[in-house]
Parts: C-alpha cells; structure tokens; sequence
C-alpha cells in the first residue's frame, strides 16, 4: 500500500475547498468577507497614515496567541536584553553617562538621541519594561527561526512550487491551523523535545552564554563586565558569521550547514 504523501494531499484539499472561498481581493480597498474567516481566529483590519503614507494591516491571531504575545520576548536590544531585567535599567544609565565621553560632536548627539529613544521606549515605560524583553537564562533565538516558520506556513498552504501569490481566505485558514499547534507545542517543549535543527553556531553560542551567566550567578563576573564579554562574543560570532562581499554589497554566510 502506497502512502499519499502530505503535500499532495494538502493540495487536494485546497484545491477542493477553493470553490466554497471567497474571492482573493484583487487590490487594498477590499472589505473582509467574514464567511472566509475560520472559527476562532480573530482578525482585525488596521488602517495608519494618510495619503501618500496611508497603510492598511491585517492582523491575525487566536485568543491563545494573545495571551502569549503579552508575555513575549524582544531578542535585539545591544545585549542589555542579556542581562537580568533587575540590573538592566542601572547598567544603562552607565552606558548613558559615558555618551559624554565621546569626542566628535555629531556621534554623541547621534548616540544620545539612541539613548533616550531607548530610555523611553524599553526602560522608562510601563507598556515594555526590561521585564518583559530580558533573555537573561534563555536560549538565543534570531529571525532565522521567523524564516523557518514563514517557508513551513507556505509549503503547509501547498504553494510551495507557487509563485502566484496566496488566496488571502486560504492563509486565514492555514493561519488557524497552525494556531492550533501552539498547546501541542508547548507540551513538547515542556517534555524536553526540540522542534527544529539547531545549528552548531547557535549550540556553541547558547553555551557560551549560559557559562558566562554562571559566572556572573556566582559573582565571578560583575553586570559590567558580564556586558562586556557579551558584546564581545556577538562582535565575534557576528565577524566569524558574516562577511561583505568584495563584488558586491550583499552579505555572504560563512558558516556551512
């Protein structure tokens, strides 16, 4: 007995169910037909801007989703987001006093007007507090992990082979169905499994880290230097990972598979 394979039959399913679709809109001034719309996925249409800068977002997501999204993490911040969220806001306003260190007028006014971007928006602030973007004992994630995801959702959606674009009913539906793998995810994680291939630079990174953060646990490395050696680390995988092209502006990855 020959097994179907599970692209195929996704496609078949797909192809089935296209007719019961609404129509994919054909330009942004569509109104959402709510009957293309699976049970349980809330979807909220946003609009910003005006005239020329005008933007319209769809945004999709389950109640579960939700409620994880408030306790997410924000993984790019320097490497303050490596530091325990208690000694975070003190270690900035360091970094902060030693702007004035900087002799060329432009930089400093540049590195300040960063400074009080980031005061305002990550430190000071009740709406994303250090608490709530800290990594510190977490393992290191990049948008490698959002691009893995992405091609998943698009060979799930059986358009794999497809350059056609995507019926906006059909993500609605793929978007659900892998809403609903959330709770048998995180069972997995839970048990100890891991969903994806970690690659060896990512291993010897999260290594790396967590020795230093045993080290600063156990006051053999103070926040400061805990912060110098981290910024070091990620300049030199950053140096090994990546190198610019001599033919063009394109960044060339280094490391093998």
């Amino acid at each position: 007995m020959c097994m179907v394979k599970d692209d195929y039959l996704i496609r078949a399913i797909n192809r089935a169910r296209e007719k019961t679709r609404p129509a994919n809109p054909q330009d942004f001034s569509f109104k959402i037909d709510e009957n293309g719309i699976p049970d349980g996925l809330n979807v909220w249409d946003v609009h910003t801007g005006h005239g020329d800068r005008k933007r319209r977002h769809i945004i999709c997501y389950t109640d579960k989703q939700a409620r994880l999204l408030a306790t997410s993490r924000r993984w790019k911040l320097m490497c303050l987001h490596l530091l325990p969220k208690g000694k975070i806001a003190a270690v900035f306003g360091d970094l902060r006093l030693a702007v004035e260190a900087i002799q060329n007028r432009d930089e400093r006014k540049l590195v300040k007007k960063l400074c009080a971007y980031v005061d305002e928006t990550w430190i000071d602030t009740t709406m994303w507090p250090p608490s709530k973007w800290s990594v510190h004992m977490q393992k290191v994630r990049t948008t490698n992990d959002v691009e893995g995801w992405h091609n998943h959702l698009h060979n799930h959606a059986g358009q794999k082979y497809s350059y056609n674009g995507l019926n906006m009913y059909l993500l609605f539906d793929v978007l659900n169905l892998e809403a609903l793998q959330v709770d048998k995810n995180a069972a997995k994680l839970l048990q100890g499994h891991k969903l994806r291939r970690e690659r060896k630079s990512f291993m010897e990174l999260n290594s790396n880290l967590k020795e230093l953060w045993r080290r600063h646990a156990t006051s053999e490395l103070s926040t400061k230097n805990l912060l110098s050696e981290c910024a070091n680390m990620y300049t030199k995988y950053n140096t090994v990972r990546y190198a610019a092209s001599l033919d063009d502006d394109r960044e060339c990855e280094l490391e093998e598979e």
